[in-house]
């Protein structure tokens, strides 16, 4: 279930706040601010590109002000992939809107060893997104922070 071929070896995140937010992330992702109703329960998510990460954050309402670039260590990465058919199956994983479903594969996938889901984007086609379910500051290192253009 493990897939060692993920496509990106970047990874980014938008922000919904001001300089303080971005700082906090850049010191180290800290679980209690992560929130516990996300699609997989409390993770730090991250998407393939910048687009992506954008795309996602403004579908909730507030622009982004800032957009982080992680280098990921594949190396601390246990990764349930739900972009495979199969594995989808398995979790019983369709895509569609945060559901107690989803929420329930994240604590399967946490029971079952894994410390991150990778699956596709709802919000841009074609792309997906990962959820650092825990080993947070492990599996991501950041890299650069852009401000977003208003």
């Amino acid at each position: 279930m493990t897939n060692p071929d993920i496509r990106t070896t970047s990874a980014f995140h938008a922000t919904l706040n001001d300089k303080s937010q971005v700082s906090s992330i850049l010191k180290g992702i800290d679980p209690k601010y992560l929130n516990p109703n996300s699609r997989f329960g409390k993770a730090f998510y991250v998407s393939e590109d910048a687009e992506t990460a954008l795309a996602e954050m403004k579908h909730y309402g507030v622009p982004p002000t800032h957009v982080i670039r992680f280098l990921m260590n594949h190396s601390a990465m246990r990764v349930l992939d739900l972009t495979e058919p199969d594995v989808a199956a398995k979790y019983g994983y369709v895509g569609g809107a945060i559901s107690s479903v989803t929420q329930a594969i994240g604590a399967a996938a946490r029971r079952d060893g894994y410390n991150v889901i990778h699956f596709r984007s709802e919000r841009a086609a074609g792309k997906s997104n990962h959820a650092i379910l825990q080993d947070y500051n492990q599996t991501l290192k950041p890299q650069i922070v852009t401000p977003v253009e208003k």
